[in-house]
């Protein structure tokens, strides 16, 4: 089985456990609404790199890519303390609120459009407003008031978190891996993602210059679009959810990764 192919069988197993999750579970919970979400974002992500793969598009992949890796630290972050994630999570869905509010209030819209978007605007507020969340919004505003210009801080920040995705990635490293590896990849994705690397599409031979196609040849036998970083991702992320939160699921789990480990020493 190709790098391409363990993916897509991947893709197909968290797709499917999601659907059974999602007929058998409540997310009435907060930790539980904001583990699934980011989930279903993983596989969704995971699916993007891949479709965007088979149809030559290497610049779309990779920003899927790049956001694939943040959602996974996400995760990753928000259930690396038990005693912890309630409240990681918490400030996760504040954050996720204050940002649609604030693009609400500082974006540049005349009256009409305004009021379309004043009943999401009502929903993001009465959402703040949940009792359940006040502990965390306390602590949330106060360090949105510790910032001059009062940005909105990054969720993860919160007692004494990481400030940044890059200080996530090296806080979440294993020990026997470089500090830098994770952090330096997301720095490299992260160029991408903002259009600086555009007139990467640019090749000159001799005094010819062309530009590249927008789609390229695809070669399932090669992992030219990180298929097997994409695998590594979605599989942990699979592993993580399934403890957390549908541990009914473990057997169908034990099950897969019987099926695919013949294949994951392929490169």
């Amino acid at each position: 089985m190709k790098p391409y192919d363990l993916l897509k069988e991947s893709i197909q197993f968290a797709s499917k456990q999601l659907e059974v999750f999602k007929a058998t579970k409540s997310l009435d919970d907060v930790s539980t609404m904001v583990i699934t979400a980011l989930y279903r974002k993983i596989i969704e992500l995971s699916e993007g790199v891949r479709v965007s793969a088979a149809n030559g598009l290497a610049g779309p992949a990779e920003l899927n890519y790049r956001g694939l890796l943040e959602a996974a630290l996400s995760l990753e972050y928000i259930l690396q303390d038990s005693t912890k994630t309630d409240d990681r999570a918490k400030a996760y869905k504040i954050g996720y609120h204050k940002q649609q509010i604030n693009a609400v209030e500082q974006g540049s819209l005349n009256e009409q459009e305004r009021a379309l978007l004043s009943r999401g605007l009502s929903y993001h507020q009465q959402e703040l407003a949940l009792e359940e969340l006040q502990e965390v919004l306390i602590k949330f505003d106060e360090l949105q008031n510790q910032d001059r210009r009062r940005f909105i801080p990054k969720w993860y920040s919160l007692d004494g978190g990481p400030k940044s995705i890059n200080q996530l990635a090296i806080y979440l490293a294993e020990e026997d891996e470089p500090e830098t590896l994770v952090s330096n990849l997301y720095g490299l994705l992260s160029t991408g993602a903002h259009m600086y690397m555009a007139l990467n599409s640019i090749r000159k031979s001799g005094e010819a210059i062309t530009i590249k196609p927008v789609k390229a040849t695809f070669n399932s036998n090669l992992d030219e679009y990180n298929f097997v970083a994409t695998r590594s991702l979605l599989t942990s992320a699979i592993l993580r959810f399934t403890r957390a939160k549908h541990p009914e699921y473990l057997c169908s789990l034990q099950n897969f990764f019987i099926k695919i480990k013949p294949y994951l020493s392929v490169n």
